[in-house]
């Protein structure tokens, strides 16, 4: 996507940026100061970001939060199936086989 010199001047002036006035670039702290001399008396309203999270967007980061904080590894299953190899009863059908390496197969695909 190509964004031209106009369209880009509209997001400025949306942000109030004296570039998009022709001014020369000046930065403002939140009280409105303009370096050691102090603030201004423009008119000019201080525009602050805010960002807003949704009850929604709070839940999925607390998921992630939780998935994060998971073992990578389950020992008790390691152990348990280990143990099974070990005593020879692991067993797994060849149609089991097949069917996992389709499905990821599948998967790997759409991703």
């Amino acid at each position: 996507m190509i964004i031209s010199h106009s369209q880009l001047q509209e997001v400025l002036k949306a942000y109030g940026s004296p570039l998009a006035k022709g001014r020369a670039t000046e930065k403002t702290n939140k009280t409105g100061a303009k370096g050691p001399e102090g603030p201004k008396k423009s008119g000019q309203p201080v525009i602050e970001d805010r960002l807003s999270l949704s009850a929604e967007a709070r839940e999925i980061q607390r998921v992630k939060e939780l998935a994060r904080q998971a073992p990578d590894v389950r020992r008790e299953k390691v152990e348990e199936v280990k143990g099974q190899i070990e005593a020879g009863t692991y067993k797994v059908s060849g149609k089991e086989i097949a069917e996992k390496l389709l499905s990821r197969l599948l998967v790997d695909e759409l991703i």
